[in-house]
Formats: C-alpha cells, sequence, structure tokens
C-alpha cells in the first residue's frame, strides 16, 4: 500500500483502498468495484497517474477526463474525484463541470501545474484533512487557501464543486 496511506490509516484519519492498475480495463473494473453500495463510504477516489492538461496516463493509454465521467457516469454520488497528477485540472472550468455533471461528483479538484511528487504528497495529507475535517467542500477548500496560500499557488490546486 502506498506509504502516506498507511500512515493516514495508522492515525485513524481514513480508511483506504489501494490499487494498482496498468491498463484501463483494470481501471475500469476497480471504478466499478468503487461505486458498488458495499464501497460507499469511500467517498474519495484519489487518481494518482501521470497527467497532462484534461488526461492522463493509464498505462500507455491516455485517457481523457470525460471518459472518465462517462466510466463512472453518475455513480459518484457525494464524492470527491482527486486528480493527483501532474496538470489534469488545467482546463477550462466548463470541462470540469461537465466532468461533476456526467460522474455525478460533488467535487473534482487536482493540480494545474506539474508538480513535484514529494510536494504533492505532502499536499495529499493536507487535502485529505481539509476533506475530512469539513464536510461542505467550500469550507475545506477555504482552510486550504488559508492555510497553506503559497502551497496552494505553486501546485495550482484547483477545485470545482457542485
Amino acid at each position: 500500500m502506498w506509504p502516506l496511506l498507511e500512515l493516514l490509516e495508522r492515525q485513524k484519519t481514513i480508511e483506504a483502498i489501494h490499487r494498482d492498475c496498468g491498463t484501463v480495463d483494470e481501471f475500469v473494473h476497480y471504478l466499478d468495484t468503487w461505486t458498488q453500495t458495499r464501497y460507499e463510504k469511500y467517498r474519495l477516489l484519489y487518481l494518482g497517474f501521470h497527467g497532462k492538461p484534461g488526461l492522463v496516463w493509464i498505462g500507455r493509454k491516455q485517457v481523457e477526463i470525460e471518459q472518465i465521467a462517462e466510466m463512472i457516469r453518475g455513480r459518484a454520488k457525494s464524492c470527491v474525484v482527486y486528480f493527483g497528477t501532474c496538470s489534469t485540472v488545467d482546463v477550462p472550468a466548463k470541462r470540469l463541470d461537465r466532468f461533476l455533471s456526467a460522474s455525478g461528483a460533488k467535487a473534482v479538484c487536482g493540480y494545474t501545474e506539474s508538480v513535484d511528487w514529494l510536494e504533492s504528497a505532502a499536499f495529499d495529507l493536507l487535502l485529505i484533512e481539509a476533506l475530512t475535517r469539513y464536510r461542505r467542500m467550500d469550507a475545506a477548500e477555504k482552510w486550504l487557501r488559508k492555510e497553506y496560500p503559497s502551497t496552494v499557488r505553486k501546485l495550482g490546486f484547483k477545485m470545482r464543486r457542485r
């Protein structure tokens, strides 16, 4: 399991399930599994891949955010989709709004910049803290921007919510 997830689980901050996937078929399978009722307490979908504006790399394939939204298609109610990837959310707000509408998620967030692994890992902890501390996404984002403004700016953190 990813070391930061282990740390959070040991601190009783979150319960997590970690899956590696190298193909789009595996990715679709894990999305289908995550959206089953028995996993409804797992409300954060953290997607840790390489990325570019509007897409992630799954194995050797580029997958557009719209394709991911279609894979989920309305099954992410009350969930947050977090692109822990370089630049994926560096797209116009309309694309992220369409992602929210198609996926059903209450929020989508990630980075607009190329990010250093260590800095983004540290920010992952802060984001997860904000998401567990606040039920409202606007409050979580406000807390992050107030407490860690330079990190938010440097990474180009962006959040869109319903």
